[in-house]
Parts: C-alpha cells; sequence; structure tokens
C-alpha cells in the first residue's frame, strides 16, 4: 500500500501504519517467545536443583543433551534469536521515523542492524543445524 501510494502521488501513511504495526506484532511475539523461554529454562533448573539430574530429566535422552552438538545448538538458538529480535526492534525504529527519518537514511546502521546481524544468525544457525545436532538421537532412537 505504502509503495503503490507513493508512486501514484498519494500519501503513503495508512500502509506505513500497517507496515509498522506488523513490526511491533513481531517484536512482541518474539519477546513473548523469548520470555516463555527463559521461564521453561528457569523452571527446569529449579527443578534439577530440587530433584537432581538423574530424577528431574529423562535419561533417554541424556546423551542428547550432554553433547555438544546440542548444547551449540542451543546457544545457536539463544543467539539467533537475538539476532532477528534486535533486527525487528532496530526495524520498528526506523519505520516509525518515517521515510525521511535517520535511521532510514544511514548506511551503517542498515548493514549492521539489518544486514550483518541476519548474516550472524544464520551462520550459527547453519553450523549447529538441528539435523547435524540432532541426527544422534534419532539414529539412537529404538523407533528407527
Amino acid at each position: 500500500m505504502a509503495s503503490v501510494a507513493t508512486h501514484s502521488g498519494h500519501n503513503p501513511a495508512n500502509g506505513n501504519h500497517i507496515m509498522l504495526a506488523g513490526l511491533a506484532f513481531q517484536v512482541f511475539t518474539l519477546l513473548t517467545f523469548i520470555t516463555l523461554s527463559l521461564d521453561f529454562t528457569f523452571s527446569t533448573w529449579r527443578r534439577i536443583r530440587a530433584m537432581g539430574k538423574t530424577e528431574a530429566l529423562d535419561q533417554r535422552h541424556a546423551k542428547l543433551r550432554n553433547s555438544f552438538r546440542f548444547k551449540g545448538f542451543i546457544a545457536a538458538l539463544t543467539f539467533a534469536t537475538l539476532c532477528i529480535f534486535t533486527r525487528s526492534v532496530y526495524r520498528v525504529a526506523e519505520l516509525s521515523e518515517g521515510w525521511e527519518g535517520h535511521l532510514i537514511k544511514t548506511q551503517k546502521y542498515f548493514i549492521g542492524l539489518e544486514g550483518a546481524i541476519v548474516v550472524a544468525g544464520v551462520l550459527a544457525l547453519n553450523a549447529f543445524h538441528p539435523g547435524f545436532c540432532f541426527r544422534e538421537a534419532y539414529e539412537d532412537s529404538p523407533d528407527v
């Protein structure tokens, strides 16, 4: 809507507001995901401290949980999520200034907070791809 309005000489405000609302919703949903992930993590830690590792966790997956690959995947997923969250927050700030704002006209911010940060997250998840990291658990599964 914003592009069509701009190219036809009309006010792109409605399209801009829709894009901004979509980006704000993305920030909200990612923040919800991060919050729920932290809640799960802390609940698991509290359970382990209260019950001990062998009682608190399913031991069928102990080999996977203790592997470098799995820990790397969790770290890569955390890093990639924070990268995308940072990018989304930047895009909300950028678009809230409008098409003539400081952020949208400063290339170094775009390169760092849009391009480089997404590439870093993608590379992290490629290095610790779930197919690579969970292969042992799948191959060791009695159902296979």
